[in-house]
């Protein structure tokens, strides 16, 4: 006899199944069906309190008033915020991976990722200050900026020279990358998008990431 699931297997079964149908919707190039969106936001956010993953609950509220602006049509959909929504959903699911081991740092991202869709839904963001972490503790960020990584494809070879010539008449001059990195592959979700997170992950484990926050580029 198969034991049963507990309160916090359930929810990372019941979560991720919620996360997969809405990158699966809001990655289409049509834009989302609203009260679907709406819906999936909805289990999301139920999902957590049931389960009293308050922080993961607030920022999936602000997932709703999202997607309630857009099946109202008080939010456009475009590429833009197409790109947003997806890295948000990759944000959900870090959150729910570390709810098991949750830390002060995963407040401060959750917190962060609340705000971050109350402003895409033209909300002013509640000021909720967070615990600060430990020194040390809190996941090091990618810095902004403009950066172009490129997958290397067979035995194709351009160098960056070459690329940012190819750039220069086609792109403003604020669009253009500060720095090439040229990769065998690109990092991708199971989806086959190229979340931010991964790309930062993978920069990380080749040792580039301290190198960017130093130089800023």
């Amino acid at each position: 006899m198969t034991n049963p699931l507990g309160a916090a297997d359930f929810f990372a079964l019941e979560a991720g199944e919620c996360l997969d149908r809405l990158e699966h919707l809001v990655t289409d190039e049509a834009p989302p069906a609203g009260e679907e969106f709406l819906r999936l936001a909805r289990v999301l956010r139920g999902s957590a309190l049931m389960a009293s993953q308050t922080q993961i609950a607030r920022a999936a509220a602000g997932l709703e008033g999202l997607a309630r602006a857009q099946r109202d049509h008080r939010r456009a959909w475009d590429a833009a915020t197409r790109e947003q929504v997806a890295q948000s959903v990759e944000e959900f699911r870090l959150l729910v991976r570390r709810a098991r081991e949750w830390t002060e740092s995963d407040t401060v991202r959750a917190v962060q990722l609340s705000q971050a869709l109350e402003t895409l839904t033209g909300v002013a963001p509640r000021d909720v200050t967070p615990a600060i972490p430990a020194a040390g503790s809190a996941r090091q960020e990618l810095p902004t900026g403009v950066r172009a990584f490129v997958a290397r494809e067979g035995a194709a070879a351009v160098s960056e020279a070459e690329l940012a010539a190819f750039l220069a008449p086609k792109v403003p001059r604020y669009k253009m990358p500060k720095r090439f990195f040229f990769w065998e592959a690109l990092p991708k979700s199971g989806y086959g998008k190229i979340p931010k997170r991964l790309v930062r992950d993978e920069l990380e484990a080749r040792g580039l990431l301290e190198l960017i926050s130093k130089t800023g580029s």
